[in-house]
């Protein structure tokens, strides 16, 4: 089995989250479309690219689905409201548990077994 791992967007604004960027304020999760970012350029030609390959492959594809969780980064919110402090970089990189990676499991554990039928 090949295994391929997905492009996901970070959710700073300011900059990058280790130059001044940050996701604070980000508490609640996308509910309507229109305010997903664009799906990322290069996902197509990868689909594209993985279509036609004579090894079968697996792709699943958590761009879109993890999308929508904007808020599940540790953030400043990984302190209580009284002990953050200014400044903190933000981690708009990484997903909190139990959450999104615990999704992305669910999802690889029910391909594997389908896959080999268990």
């Amino acid at each position: 089995m090949v295994s391929l791992q997905d492009v996901l967007k970070q959710y700073c604004s300011g900059g990058k989250w280790n130059s001044g960027g940050g996701c604070e304020g980000e508490t609640l999760p996308i509910v309507d479309d229109k305010h997903l970012s664009r799906y990322p350029k290069l996902v197509p030609v990868l689909e594209s690219v993985v279509s036609r390959m004579t090894t079968p492959v697996h792709y699943l594809n958590i761009t879109r689905m993890t999308d929508y969780r904007k808020e599940a980064h540790p953030s400043v919110y990984r302190f209580p409201a009284g002990k953050r402090l200014p400044g903190l970089v933000q981690d708009c990189s990484h997903w909190c548990l139990p959450g999104v990676p615990d999704a992305w499991n669910e999802l690889m554990y029910a391909l594997l077994r389908k896959r080999w039928g268990m």
